[in-house]
């Protein structure tokens, strides 16, 4: 073996010296070189994605943007690409996972949110959590249209009337509304579908314990009056105009508005004054911003020849909805008593107005239907009872 040669005294330095100066040669290199290469991969990738989703090849497209993402875990344009090649191939939980990354500053976030949103409610069954996806694009967009129409949608069906309302209104003042507003602001108290039986069941398999849908469900199935039978859950059915889910939602949720309305209702058409009393004294505060509630306590003043205390009621229930057209009929008829009839008379053809506007609706294909001479007649009312937001919303889309 032969003896290692020490290093002379001025060795050392020189390598420390070449090894400074290639280290900043290297800096430059990738200053200016790395920039370009990791532009030219990330076009390289988009390139072959457009190509794959242009030939529908889902199978190379998964694969690509797989690679995309192992090798910038943080593309964005890479997730939406996943996204795509797992709806076309039914992999929804995973395009969920994908667009569930995506970050709110990217340019493409409130298209994605709302392919998120839709996979939940669609495909997926999972409605409460697409809810939680459109509220969070109207963080970002207030003016957003999408998210409102599936907001006032999802209220709608499920009954939650107060939420709906507020809704439309928040769309309105946004100039975001859909078409179906307006006539669900009309039906806001009278809320029933043809399909929200089966919508709501189907939902309900998702979320069993879920109490505002066991509520929409019982409420519908007191409503409609066909005879064919709907699975429940596990060997029981749901018997559409059967009252005894109302009945059983009453004595475990004694505070919610919408059976109690329904229960209400059902005691003013049999004129009983004393089951009236005593399910209003069961109502929760929230009864304190529903117009029907008001109205249930003017109709028991009415009964107990209260005209006054009976008009400030409606006059209060008016405040939250002015739309509510029985609620004027009734405030006409204490008007009357009290010897006010030019009012009285006001209030009677209002109230005639809305009644009329809401068969017309319910003879209607659906409320994204509605002709334009029932759109005019829809703002000549608004325009008399308010709110404000709707009738100026309106007569935007009359003169546009």
């Amino acid at each position: 073996m032969t003896e290692e040669v020490p290093p002379t005294r001025n060795a050392r330095p020189r390598v420390l010296l070449w090894g400074a100066v290639g280290g900043c040669l290297l800096a430059v290199v990738l200053a200016c070189g790395f920039p370009w290469y990791w532009g030219a991969k990330a076009e390289g990738f988009a390139k072959s994605a457009k190509a794959a989703t242009l030939h529908q090849d889902w199978k190379s497209l998964k694969n690509i943007s797989e690679s995309w993402l192992a090798w910038d875990p943080g593309s964005d344009d890479g997730r939406l690409y996943l996204a795509e090649s797992c709806v076309q191939t039914n992999q929804f939980k995973q395009a969920v996972e994908a667009l569930a990354g995506i970050r709110p500053d990217f340019h493409g976030c409130l298209q994605a949110q709302g392919a998120l949103a839709e996979i939940l409610f669609s495909d997926l069954n999972r409605p409460v959590e697409a809810v939680a996806v459109w509220k969070r694009m109207l963080e970002l967009e207030p003016s957003a249209s999408g998210p409102h129409q599936r907001l006032i949608y999802w209220y709608a069906m499920t009954l939650q009337r107060y939420k709906l309302i507020e809704q439309i209104l928040a769309a309105a003042e946004a100039n975001a509304e859909p078409p179906e507003a307006y006539p669900y602001l009309i039906l806001a108290n009278d809320l029933n579908f043809s399909d929200g039986l089966a919508m709501v069941t189907r939902w309900r398999t998702e979320y069993p314990d879920d109490r505002m849908l066991e509520i929409a469900q019982a409420v519908y199935a007191a409503k409609n009056s066909y005879t064919r039978s709907l699975p429940k859950f596990g060997s029981s059915t749901v018997m559409p105009g059967d009252q005894s889910l109302v009945k059983k939602c009453l004595k475990k949720y004694p505070g919610q508005l919408e059976p109690l309305a329904l229960a209400i209702d059902q005691a003013l058409f049999d004129g009983d004054a004393t089951r009236v009393a005593e399910l209003l004294k069961l109502a929760s505060p929230e009864a304190a911003k529903d117009s029907r509630f008001w109205r249930f306590r003017g109709w028991l003043f009415m009964s107990n020849k209260a005209f006054a205390k009976a008009e400030e009621s409606l006059r209060v229930g008016l405040e939250f909805h002015p739309g509510d057209w029985k609620l004027r009929l009734l405030l006409a008829d204490a008007l009357r008593q009290q010897n006010h009839l030019a009012e009285a008379e006001c209030e009677a053809k209002l109230a005639a107005q809305g009644k009329v506007l809401r068969t017309k609706i319910m003879e209607s294909p659906n409320a994204r239907e509605i002709d334009n001479d029932l759109i005019r007649e829809i703002y000549a009312y608004f325009k008399q009872t308010g709110p404000k937001a709707i009738f100026e919303a309106l007569s935007r889309r009359i003169n546009d």
